[in-house]
């Protein structure tokens, strides 16, 4: 089918998509792709469906012509081919708020809208979002953010990556013996303990139980070793019991400045997000946000929502943590992100065979290994570098992003190098992999001081490699020499002394990947 079909848009409507926008706004960038419309009537289309619907003749609603075009969305296009490319639209918020407050449904209502059900568009991404400094003043952002949280740690002077834990099994074991493992993993260095996302308020590990034997193996950690260390809690429940779990954490912690609120947004809704950040306002307490339920929206590379858009409004709705997944564990945090129309075009522009070489198609997989990594680091940066300034001119606290998924002493300075010193680099079940250990408790210490011992390497200027390759210095970090040696392949995959070969090779093809 051509992808000049008409659609059932009057074209009265396009003069309120064009010009510029005024006050607060928001603008979402979105992937699509049709086989039925052209690029701009797709712009066109999404623009109509969330603002004068489809085929209306305006003589019907002549009355609201006037309100409608200040709250209908400007539209930006930027094409790959004909009926693909990316969409921008401008969507002014002005008109929705009520005084300094707005409904985050209702922006959800716009930027997750019908036109993701509608048939002639075959896939739609967002892929991005950005506020206008006039739109920042209705969110307060992270309570905490990365500094304060820094500060608890103790790691403000030297700004290194911390290291997070997820006790083994998540569900099964008794609030005693959960602590006991958290004091072990506590003394052996972590610098946070974390519920798994499915340890929420179970009969046999309740939450008071847990927060209260937990933050006592923490404390007596700290008096062995004189080295905090933040316990995450997770009290997702229902919306009706949200509050009162938090209460009940935060009673049984003691009120330590401690422990942050866990709550797995994506499942709740971001409605409740907003809610705990006033909530943790009044109790000076910080909140992680865990990832599941996310990755329903987020796997796709065609459709759905991207990590980035995502970790944009979490930002701005108040977390001070956030799973931001990982490039090298068991966790998929993006596929390539190209269509096979795009490979097809990058073909094209380099080689322009008929049929794609073995030569050709390991640059493609090296190319989407290097768009993986270029979206990754772009999640980060919306949490730790971007900037998020209101109209007066003061910037949105910082969101400390938590890199899970698989992290290994064998490829922790792979992740550290990729996403930076402001991480949390988080293992769960990474903890349990060695099998020369009978002992579950010694084997995990001993992974916990070779995460530690990998980050010391990294942070004197060094490379893993070339340190526990070195006779006379491979003595000093015992742990990470072990683990290497035992998952040797593991190792070798991530050495990151190969990896930025590969990485600089493939730079030439950055130009044709968006």
């Amino acid at each position: 089918m051509g992808h000049d079909r008409e659609v059932s848009i009057r074209p009265e409507h396009y003069s309120l998509f064009k010009g510029s926008i005024s006050g607060p706004s928001l603008t979402a960038t979105y992937y699509v792709y049709s086989s039925e419309l052209n690029l701009e009537n797709v712009a066109n289309h999404i623009a109509a469906t969330i603002s004068t619907g489809l085929g209306v003749r305006f003589h019907y609603i002549k009355e609201g012509l006037k309100y409608l075009k200040n709250c209908c969305p400007k539209v930006e296009k930027t094409g790959i081919k004909v009926n693909e490319g990316y969409v921008r639209l401008t969507l002014p918020l002005g008109w929705m708020a009520r005084k300094k407050y707005i409904d985050i449904s209702q922006i959800l209502n716009f930027i997750y809208g019908d036109f993701f059900q509608e048939r002639q568009i075959t896939r739609v991404k967002l892929i991005n979002l950005d506020f206008s400094p006039e739109a920042i003043d209705y969110f307060k952002g992270p309570l905490w953010g990365i500094d304060k949280i820094r500060d608890v740690i103790n790691t403000s002077y030297n700004r290194r990556p911390h290291i997070g834990v997820v006790p083994h099994p998540p569900l099964g074991m008794s609030a005693e013996k959960y602590a006991h493992q958290c004091f072990k993993l506590a003394a052996a260095g972590a610098d946070h303990i974390v519920d798994s996302d499915v340890l929420t308020d179970l009969p046999h590990c309740s939450i008071e139980d847990r927060t209260t034997l937990v933050i006592e193996a923490i404390e007596k950690s700290m008096r062995e070793t004189n080295r905090p260390v933040m316990y995450s809690v997770n009290i997702t429940s229902d919306m009706d019991r949200l509050l009162e779990n938090a209460d009940r954490a935060i009673e049984a912690s003691g009120k330590k400045s401690l422990i942050a609120l866990g709550i797995c947004v994506a499942n709740i809704g971001l409605s409740a997000l907003k809610i705990l950040r006033e909530y943790c306002e009044r109790k000076n307490v910080p909140i992680h946000v865990h990832a599941t339920g996310l990755h329903l929206m987020t796997r796709n590379p065609t459709f759905g929502v991207d990590y980035k858009a995502w970790n944009a409004l979490v930002r701005l709705l108040g977390a001070d943590i956030v799973h931001a997944g990982s490039l090298t564990g068991r966790y998929l945090l993006v596929l390539e992100a190209i269509s096979p129309e795009r490979l097809a075009g990058i073909e094209q522009l380099t080689y322009s065979l008929p049929v794609p070489s073995e030569d050709f198609l390991q640059r493609i997989r090296n190319a989407a290994q290097q768009e993986s990594i270029r979206v990754a680091t772009g999640n980060n940066e919306v949490l730790t570098q971007r900037s998020f300034k209101n109209s007066s001119g003061q910037e949105i606290k910082r969101t400390f992003p938590l890199i899970a998924g698989g992290i290994t002493p064998a490829n922790v300075e792979y992740n550290a190098r990729l996403f930076g010193n402001d991480v949390i680099l988080l293992a769960g079940t990474g903890l349990f992999k060695s099998p020369t250990d009978d002992n579950e408790y010694k084997a995990a210490q001993s992974i916990v001081r070779a995460l530690r011992q990998a980050l010391d390497i990294i942070m004197n200027g060094e490379n893993v490699g070339d340190v526990i390759s070195d006779p006379k210095r491979r003595k000093k970090f015992g742990d990470l020499v072990k683990f290497c040696n035992q998952f040797k392949e593991e190792y070798v995959k991530w050495d990151w002394r190969k990896q930025p070969v590969a990485i600089r090779e493939m730079d030439r093809l950055k130009p044709y990947i968006n």
